[in-house]
C-alpha cells in the first residue's frame, strides 16, 4: 500500500516543482499540498476500503486547489505585465536621454506541466471512484459536469459512453449525452 501511494506521489513531483518555480505556490505550500495528497491517497488505499466520501473529499480539495492555482497564475501574470510595462517606460525614458540599450530580463514561462496537472489528477480520482463503486449515476453526472466546466471534451465523450453502458435506462443521462453530441462536441467539426 505504501509503495503504491509513494509511486503516485512521486509522479506528482515535477508538475508541483513547476508551479513552485513559476512562483504560483511557495515551497511551504507545495509541502502542504503533498501532505494533503498523501493523506487522501492513504485513505483511498486503506485495507478497510475507501468510502465514496473519501473520494469526493479528495476531489473537492483538488478542485479548490485548481481554483487557487488559476487565481495565483492570473496574479503572477498581472504582476509580470505591470513589470514589463514599467520597464518599457523606463527604456523609453533612457533612450530619450541617449543612453541607448536597455537590459533584457529572463522570460517567464506562462504555462507548464503544472497547469494541467491538477485537472488531470481530478480525472484520475474520478476514474478510480467510478471503477471502485461500479459507476453510480450521481457520480457519473458529477464527473460529466466537471469535465464540461474544464473543457475536457474527449474525456466527456468517454464519460457519457461508459455511463450509458452502465445506466442504459437513465433518461437524464441520455438527454445530456445527446445534447453534448449535438451541441457541445465541437471537436469533430
Amino acid at each position: 500500500m505504501a509503495e503504491q501511494v509513494q509511486s503516485l506521489l512521486e509522479r506528482m513531483v515535477p508538475p508541483l516543482l513547476d508551479l513552485r518555480d513559476r512562483n504560483i505556490f511557495s515551497a511551504g505550500e507545495v509541502r502542504s499540498i503533498v501532505d494533503r495528497r498523501r493523506e487522501s491517497e492513504y485513505l483511498l488505499h486503506r485495507r478497510a476500503g475507501a468510502r465514496m466520501s473519501d473520494h469526493l473529499r479528495y476531489i473537492e480539495d483538488e478542485i479548490a486547489l485548481e481554483r487557487l492555482r488559476k487565481l495565483r497564475k492570473e496574479r503572477v501574470l498581472t504582476e509580470l505585465r505591470e513589470e514589463r510595462r514599467r520597464r518599457r517606460e523606463e527604456d523609453d525614458e533612457t533612450s530619450a536621454d541617449g543612453d541607448g540599450g536597455g537590459t533584457r530580463s529572463a522570460s517567464y514561462r506562462t504555462s507548464g506541466p503544472g497547469d494541467s496537472h491538477i485537472v488531470a489528477n481530478v480525472h484520475f480520482v474520478y476514474q478510480r471512484a467510478l471503477k471502485r463503486f461500479h459507476y453510480p449515476l450521481e457520480l457519473v453526472l458529477n464527473y460529466a459536469e466537471f469535465a464540461k466546466r474544464h473543457g475536457s471534451t474527449n474525456m466527456l465523450g468517454r464519460i457519457y459512453a461508459e455511463g450509458l453502458q452502465r445506466h442504459p435506462r437513465s433518461d437524464g443521462l441520455w438527454i445530456e449525452a445527446a445534447s453534448f453530441e449535438y451541441f457541445g462536441n465541437s471537436a469533430d467539426d
